[in-house]
């Protein structure tokens, strides 16, 4: 946790920000924070392209990973790697993080260029 808080605390690139959350890259170390909903986590670019890969695959079949919820609510459903822990999105909400992670990517190519 205490590493989490570092990289809040400290000056980071804003990769992007929208309605959903936030993602953001440590000037120091590279560690990217990710902050979206109820979730925050902190991991390399390796990690970030593979989570941002794993999700743009998702909404390429998000009809397989949406279901019926209660009160007949739809919900995205994305697994994690710990059993029986899922995140759970509306539609609307996983096309943010969707985008949140879309242009937080472009940004950290141009980035990368350009620094």
């Amino acid at each position: 946790m205490k590493d989490l808080k570092e990289h809040a605390e400290n000056p980071n690139y804003v990769l992007h920000e929208n309605i959903s959350g936030y993602i953001v890259q440590c000037r120091d170390c590279g560690e990217i924070l990710i902050s979206f909903g109820n979730v925050l986590t902190s991991v390399n670019e390796t990690g970030f392209t593979n989570l941002h890969n794993a999700l743009n695959n998702i909404q390429k079949e998000v009809d397989l990973h949406t279901i019926e919820m209660h009160k007949k609510q739809k919900k995205v459903i994305v697994a994690t790697p710990l059993e029986n822990l899922n995140l759970c999105f509306d539609p609307d909400d996983f096309y943010n993080v969707i985008e949140l992670f879309d242009q937080a990517k472009l940004m950290l190519e141009i980035k990368n260029i350009i620094i």
